[in-house]
């Protein structure tokens, strides 16, 4: 569904947090970024700073593109993984965001999507412009399946009665058993026989190339983690998928790796990056530098090949069936 729910059903949070913004300046850019894990409230308080941005080179809709999207999480997840070692700022956190605004996948796609779907949030439906809206809708990503669920519900009420926003949050509540079977479930599985994303701990990126190299298939690196919801749904819904998982199985060596695992390093590692030494403690905060190092992104889930050499191919982020079975092809 390629985020468009959450985008729809957490616009509100508009008004919340665009209130009380402090200008952008070196004093608040150069504040450390205080998160506690499971507290709300110092989530809630960072959420709000992020619109002081807009004096520094981003502007409203981008914000609120950045809050409303998995994008924040993978922020959140970086800043929690390095504060302990090399505290982080909101300048930090700006640098971060400017480079996800100039990326041609924000420009074409994330950005345009945000846009068309703030255009739902008020519309009323009505089966007249059911063509028109229908186009929307496939646009924005949302699955055939959920869009015949909304051409029903729109059959079955009087003309111009309810915003799309209405029947959108009405069917996802009508799913929301199955939503949360999977958030009760344990985040992994302990079946022993399902290894494809296994945690695969404290190796190396050097170790996994030769490995590649000894099988003689390219190396594809599945960047996860263990409380990354778009990832476990994509394991659920996707990645489940018997013929994805043969073509994982036999066309690639597939490794999976958690920026968020918390077990310690045997020893401390020291990594320059750019032009800072950055020292290393979990395994987690080693494999979220490898991916910012070697694909540029910080953002799970995330799917990066590698030839032979250790040089990207190709790599994709959340996606639906369709577009992974292209990515694999």
């Amino acid at each position: 569904m390629k985020n468009v729910l959450l985008i729809l059903f957490s616009l509100q949070i508009y008004l919340i947090f665009g209130q009380d913004r402090t200008s952008c300046n070196d004093q608040f850019l150069n504040q450390h970024v205080n998160l506690t894990p499971n507290n709300k409230e110092s989530i809630i308080k960072f959420r709000e700073n992020l619109y002081s941005f807009q004096d520094c080179g981003l502007d409203k809709t981008d914000i609120d593109i950045f809050i409303n999207t998995p994008i924040i999480m993978g922020v959140l997840t970086d800043v929690m993984a390095n504060q302990n070692s090399t505290p982080y700022t909101y300048r930090n956190v700006l640098d971060k965001l400017i480079s996800i605004k100039q990326s041609d996948n924000y420009k074409n796609n994330i950005r345009p999507k945000f846009i068309l779907a703030m255009t739902l949030v008020e519309r009323k439906a009505n089966i007249k412009n059911w063509e028109e809206d229908k186009i929307v809708l496939q646009k924005l990503g949302l699955p055939e399946e959920m869009i015949s669920e909304v051409f029903s519900y729109i059959k079955s009420i009087p003309e111009n009665s309810e915003t799309f926003e209405n029947i959108l949050t009405k069917i996802k509540n009508k799913r929301s058993n199955n939503i949360t079977k999977i958030s009760s479930k344990p985040l992994r599985s302990n079946n022993k026989d399902n290894t494809l994303f296994k945690n695969h701990g404290n190796i190396s990126f050097d170790e996994i190339l030769k490995d590649a190299r000894i099988k003689n298939k390219p190396l594809l690196i599945f960047f996860t983690g263990n409380a990354c919801i778009n990832a476990i749904k994509m394991e659920n819904k996707i990645l489940s998928d018997y013929k994805i998982v043969d073509k994982l199985k036999t066309d690639f060596h597939f490794i999976s790796l958690y920026v968020d695992d918390e077990t310690l390093l045997p020893k401390e590692e020291s990594i320059l990056i750019g032009d800072k030494r950055k020292i290393i403690k979990t395994i987690g905060q080693r494999n979220s530098i490898l991916q910012r190092k070697m694909v540029k992104k910080n953002f799970q889930p995330y799917f990066s090949i590698f030839d032979s050499e250790g040089r990207v191919v190709k790599d994709i982020g959340f996606c639906n069936l369709e577009k992974l079975r292209d990515f694999l092809k």
